[in-house]
């Protein structure tokens, strides 16, 4: 099964960002997925395990994206200006990671 990623928009100053269901998978789950993405270095990982926040940030050929965690949902933003083609490289790795039935439930 593929991640379901709703993509939520482009602000007037250039952020973009994605939000991830935390139903689809599990925190640390995702993090594993974002180590998979050739040429991603995953840092600054933080998870609350009392509550709901988790952060990261991702660089990504030369771009810094940032997970958080409104409302436990996860949320991805680029907040920089960038070539438009390396946040669909992003996002396309992301949909086509196939999500394991058992990652939904292993932490």
């Amino acid at each position: 099964m593929q991640m379901n990623i709703s993509e939520l928009g482009t602000t007037s100053d250039g952020a973009r960002s994605v939000e991830i269901r935390c139903a689809e998978l599990p925190f640390p789950a995702l993090i594993r997925c974002l180590k998979a993405i050739p040429g991603a270095n995953v840092r600054e990982v933080k998870q609350n395990p009392m509550s709901d926040d988790a952060s990261a940030k991702v660089d990504f050929k030369g771009c810094v994206f940032e997970i958080e965690t409104p409302m436990s949902d996860y949320l991805i933003v680029s907040r920089d200006r960038h070539d438009p083609e390396i946040w669909k490289e992003l996002l396309s790795h992301l949909r086509n990671y196939k999500v394991r039935w058992w990652e939904r439930f292993l932490f």
